[in-house]
C-alpha cells in the first residue's frame, strides 16, 4: 500500500452535513471525494483555470460572457470600417476628418506625398 498523507479542515457543520448527503448520493465517500480533488488539482498544475472551472462553474460562465463580450465589441469595431478613424475624429470634435473614401493606394500616395513629396520635387496629381 502506498504512503498516505491526512489532511484536516474545518468547515461549517451545515456544510458538511449537506456535503455528505451529496457525497452520499453520488456514491462517495469523504476521503474518495477529497481524492478526486486532489488528483483534479495534480492533472491541471499547468491550467488552474481548469479547476476553478472545475469547482466554481458561476465563474466559467462569467469569463465565457466577458469573452463573448469583447468579441461583440471587436466585431462591432470592425464593421464600422474605413468610418471608424472619422468616428473618432467626429467623437473628439476634431475638424477636418479625414476622406474615408480614398482607397488605400490612395491613402499610401498622399501620405508619401505629404511627407517626401516637396523634398524630392513631386508635385501633386490633380
Amino acid at each position: 500500500m502506498p504512503a498516505t498523507a491526512q489532511i484536516n479542515a474545518r468547515i461549517a457543520v451545515s456544510c458538511k452535513a449537506s456535503g455528505d448527503a451529496g457525497l452520499a448520493a453520488a456514491g462517495l465517500s469523504p476521503s474518495q471525494a477529497i481524492r478526486a480533488l486532489w488528483e483534479l488539482a495534480g492533472r491541471n498544475v499547468d491550467t488552474p483555470e481548469a479547476i476553478t472551472d472545475a469547482l466554481f462553474p458561476d465563474r466559467q460562465k462569467q469569463r465565457e460572457a466577458d469573452a463573448r463580450a469583447q468579441r461583440q465589441e471587436k466585431s462591432r469595431l470592425i464593421a464600422q470600417g474605413p468610418n471608424i478613424v472619422r468616428n473618432a475624429y467626429v467623437a473628439g470634435g476634431i475638424t477636418g476628418a479625414p476622406n474615408a473614401s480614398l482607397s488605400f493606394s490612395e491613402l499610401k500616395e498622399a501620405a508619401a506625398m505629404e511627407q517626401y513629396g516637396e523634398t524630392m520635387g513631386w508635385s501633386t496629381r490633380e
